[in-house]
C-alpha cells in the first residue's frame, strides 16, 4: 500500500517538475531511500533466533524468580507452623510434666 502512494506522488511530481535532471536526481534519491528503509538485511535468520532466545530466556528468568519468591514464601510459612506446633507441644508436656509433679 505505501509503495502505491508512493509512486503516485512521484507521478504528480514528475508531471508538474521543469527539468529532467531534478526528475532524474529525485528518482534516484526516492529509490535509494525506499530500499534503505525496505532492508530486511538485519533481520536475518540467525538475528531472529537470537532474538527469540534472549526474550525465551528472559522470560524463563522471571517464571525462575517468581517460583522461588513462592517456593521461599511456602517454605517460610511451613516453618513458622513446625515452630507453632512445637511449642505448642512443648507446652503440653511440660503441663503434663507440671501435673505428674503434683500428684
Amino acid at each position: 500500500m505505501g509503495y502505491v502512494s508512493n509512486l503516485q506522488v512521484l507521478i504528480v511530481l514528475f508531471k508538474t517538475s521543469k527539468t529532467k535532471t531534478m526528475k532524474k536526481l529525485f528518482l534516484v534519491l526516492a529509490t535509494a531511500a525506499t530500499f534503505a528503509a525496505c532492508s530486511n538485511s538485519a533481520n536475518t535468520p540467525a538475528d531472529r533466533k537470537d532474538s527469540m532466545d534472549s526474550v525465551a530466556s528472559e522470560q524463563k528468568d522471571k517464571i525462575d524468580s517468581a517460583a522461588d519468591v513462592r517456593k521461599d514464601k511456602i517454605d517460610s510459612s511451613a516453618d513458622a507452623m513446625k515452630n507453632t506446633v512445637e511449642k505448642k507441644d512443648s507446652a503440653v508436656k511440660a503441663n503434663i510434666d507440671s501435673a505428674k509433679k503434683h500428684k
